[in-house]
């Protein structure tokens, strides 16, 4: 057997004697003591079967809270339940389908035209020609046979597929077994293959220290070059800037922008991020995330904004005015400085958007910014005090007049977010592993305002960490949305 080394956990109770009572916490507790079990075999648990009954009639103060645990419940053929202990599942026959089309075929119904035998995974072949090589995709396999079930393998498995560049959609599939007294699972990682090759020309405007000019770029990207989703790339560019010289306040010489600059040659977004921001202010960028990808048409060029997102901890260094340039700190939400860019301001509003929201579509969201606390309604529950309004789709569609300085539309499904686009943020409501898989097509091309995922707990587990990698604003855990 090919064993997998992953990260070990430790987990700390969140309920403790001392605490003050809080609902929150106590489904914050049963969240965790499932992700435990789940992680250690107990495929078919979930927190529904955790309950908590607390006890003050003894002492107004003080409350006894004891956790009960359900017994699992199987529907028998003839419709009436039956009560056993929960079991741990182990994997049995694991395979990786290649090809598979979630909008044309079952993947109940693929006849394979080729198998391969690797590193105890089946790999299927659904059609004549093998896109990556099949150790590749066997590498990718946390999930073994003989192995305990465990939602972290599944999580590292998704993972892993995800971050092959030649792979478009994965989704992984279970089947129950009993054999000889011992619960099983066949797993079936169904992989869809993204384009191969592209080309892409832009132009677009750039700004120096107040002067202007214009480069355009030819793109080439090929994902699989030699079978093991290897990305090769080219770019040839050519750009011209006017000099206005020294401290000119001509053109857009005084406004202020973020800090930035140009993508050179060979370079990926964050490589200029780092670059640009030790050139001009003197700090090392650490990391960062995609954000918002912005498209602006000036008078003399037409522009292509990337933005990227830095946490407070993930740069260092002394901030320094290297290019005698002005600088200044400032609110998200309360900016004092102008005058902005144009390709900029639309930036500002989205700042203002708590990157940690909660709540649910039905209730509303509720956040923190840096101006104090943010509140999203549902139309019909709006309020004054709300600093958005949620609007469904049909809804948004029909222009229904609403008092609210931002709406935020509510979609399903890709072609719903193509018609969203001069939105100010858009939430998209997620289902099932379909939407799950569009969700990340999209963040792959970029997004002009804040996407906000919202979906059942059972697909934010396995989702959560790439969708915000790749540039999603926030993750909303929203049980309510469980498909049926």
């Amino acid at each position: 057997m090919v064993e997998r080394a992953v990260p070990s956990e430790e987990y700390t109770p969140l309920v403790q004697p001392g605490n003050l009572f809080d609902r929150d916490v106590l489904d914050q507790e049963r969240q965790r003591i499932t992700m435990l079990l789940r992680r250690r075999g107990y495929y078919a648990f979930n927190r529904d079967y955790i309950y908590f009954r607390a006890d003050s009639l003894q002492n107004q103060q003080l409350v006894d809270l004891d956790l009960h645990l359900k017994p699992f419940r199987s529907v028998m053929p003839s419709d009436s339940t039956k009560e056993r202990p929960h079991r741990r599942y182990y994997l049995n026959k694991v395979s990786v389908v290649t090809g598979y089309d979630p909008l044309s075929q079952e993947y109940t119904h693929i006849v394979p035209v080729d198998s391969v035998w690797k590193r105890n995974v089946w790999i299927y072949h659904s059609t004549r020609k093998h896109r990556l090589r099949p150790r590749v995709l066997a590498r990718c396999c946390y999930l073994l046979p003989g192995q305990l079930y465990s939602d972290r393998n599944m999580e590292l498995t998704y993972s892993a597929f995800a971050n092959l560049g030649a792979m478009r959609h994965v989704n992984i599939r279970y089947d129950e077994r009993e054999e000889n007294d011992t619960l099983k699972l066949d797993c079936t990682i169904l992989t869809a293959p993204a384009q191969t090759q592209g080309f892409g020309i832009e132009i677009e405007g750039t700004n120096s220290s107040g002067d202007l000019g214009f480069a355009s770029s030819l793109n080439y990207q090929h994902r699989n070059l030699f079978g093991g989703s290897e990305l090769f790339t080219a770019k040839v560019r050519g750009a011209y800037e006017a000099l206005s010289g020294g401290n000119s306040q001509a053109g857009w010489g005084s406004y202020w922008e973020f800090a930035g600059g140009k993508v050179e040659v060979g370079e990926s977004d964050f490589q200029a991020l780092q670059r640009e921001f030790e050139e001009e202010l003197g700090i090392r960028i650490l990391a960062a995330t995609p954000w918002l990808t912005k498209v602006h048409s000036y008078e003399h060029a037409h522009v292509r904004l990337h933005f990227l997102w830095v946490e407070a901890d993930q740069w260092t260094g002394e901030i320094q005015s290297r290019e005698g340039q002005k600088w200044a700190w400032q609110k998200a939400g309360d900016f004092t400085v102008a005058p902005m860019l144009p390709a900029n301001s639309a930036l500002l509003r989205s700042l203002s958007i708590p990157r940690q929201l909660q709540g649910r579509l039905k209730s509303g969201f509720c956040g923190q910014n840096s101006m104090g606390e943010y509140h999203v309604a549902p139309y019909g529950l709006a309020h004054q005090t709300a600093s958005a309004v949620l609007l469904e789709f049909a809804d948004w569609q029909q222009g229904k007049p609403i008092a609210a300085s931002s709406v935020w539309p509510i979609i399903e499904n890709a072609e719903q977010w193509r018609q969203v686009q001069n939105a100010d943020a858009v939430v998209w409501k997620v289902a099932d592993e379909a939407a799950a898989g569009q969700v990340i097509d999209i963040l792959a091309q970029g997004v002009a305002m804040p996407l906000i995922v919202a979906a059942p707990e059972s697909l934010v587990s396995i989702y959560r960490e790439q969708w915000q990698s790749m540039g999603a604003h926030a993750v909303l855990t929203d049980n309510d949305i469980e498909a049926v």
